[in-house]
């Protein structure tokens, strides 16, 4: 149980700080400015959720586990990044701004599906090999 209060409060500082720091130090707060803010916060709260997931219940399948939190960080950097290149380097149309976190957000979910089905398989495989024994 603790474990999964400190991964929600690591997420947690790591949103407030990020929005701490933009409405800090952006002062042109433009349609892409929220739109970069609100794809943070909605990557970063669905990053939590999943590292908090699967860090509910040990399993078997523990190198897995360690990949779904690798992956979210992973995430949570990229929407990062995608906001700071678009929105401060390119200042892109809010279209495109959108469509390229909308891409990034439909591959995170597929990652994360692939990632449940293969720990689920290594789970019942070992599961099925101890019953064999």
């Amino acid at each position: 149980m603790k474990k999964q209060w400190i991964l929600t409060a690591v997420y947690a500082i790591i949103a407030a700080l990020y929005t701490a720091v933009s409405l800090i130090l952006v002062t042109e707060r433009t349609g892409l400015f929220w739109a970069g803010l609100a794809f943070f916060l909605i990557s970063a709260a669905s990053a939590g959720a999943v590292s908090v997931l699967v860090s509910i219940k040990k399993s078997a399948a523990f190198p897995m586990e360690l990949a779904f939190v690798v992956f979210s960080i992973i995430y949570l950097l990229t929407v990062f990044s995608v906001n700071i290149v678009f929105c401060y380097i390119f200042k892109a149309p809010i279209r495109i701004f959108v469509s390229v976190q909308l891409m990034l957000m439909a591959i995170y979910a597929i990652v994360m599906l692939l990632l449940f089905l293969a720990r689920n398989t290594i789970i019942k495989g070992k599961e099925r090999a101890a019953r064999n024994i």
